[in-house]
């Protein structure tokens, strides 16, 4: 018969074993829970402004061949990492023509923040009164709107203390409207920028 020491030496690497091994388990399942949901990528939030815009008279938007004012962009960052990008240029389009450009300078968005960017647009203006009826029944009517899609390719960092970049982008699809506004100073029609609605989509590469 052995001693029950013996025996009992002889377990306890067995015991160690399953010790490693279940706090593996519940290590491994705590960061699939995190991975699923605190960490899970979302998708950024952004806006755009043509702040410029509310000074601009029609008479400038009709007869000049070119014009650029300001633009306000904001991000809203949910995510437990940061977006860095360079600089890149992004085209405005009306009616599938490119009639103008933004563009953005090289950039951090920090995790979990809400970032300004201020740019301004560049608008071909000879292009976009090519249709000169078109471009009139659209501000007075249902609305002259203005698009922008571009896929911003960046690095993210997941945590502030993790040394590991990842390859990512952010696709962005925007579409603001201008109408002419019933204020008038004098005899001049000011141009009234209506809603912008933007879409994104945040991909690991």
């Amino acid at each position: 018969m052995r001693p029950i020491g013996k025996i009992y030496s002889e377990k306890l690497p067995y015991r160690k074993a399953a010790v490693i091994l279940i706090a593996v388990v519940i290590v491994s399942a705590v960061i699939v829970a995190l991975a699923l949901t605190v960490f899970r990528p979302r998708d950024p939030t952004v806006t755009i402004d043509l702040v410029g815009l509310s000074r601009v008279q029609l008479k400038d938007l009709v007869f000049a061949k070119n014009l650029t004012t300001a633009v306000a962009i904001g991000i809203s960052n949910d995510n437990y990492g940061s977006f860095a990008w360079t600089d890149f240029t992004t085209a405005v389009k009306y009616n599938g023509q490119v009639v103008g450009e933004i563009p953005i300078q090289e950039k951090l968005v920090p995790q979990r923040s809400y970032t300004n960017i201020t740019t301004s647009i560049t608008m071909q203006l000879d292009k976009l009164n090519e249709d000169l009826a078109a471009v009139a029944a659209a501000l007075t009517g249902g609305g002259l709107n203005l698009t922008c899609s571009v896929t911003v390719y960046g690095k993210i960092r997941p945590l502030r203390i993790w040394p590991a970049r990842f390859h990512g982008s952010v696709y962005v699809n925007c579409v603001s409207s201008l109408y002419i506004n019933t204020y008038r100073s004098g005899n001049e029609f000011h141009i009234f920028k209506g809603q912008s609605t933007c879409w994104t989509k945040l991909k690991l590469t």
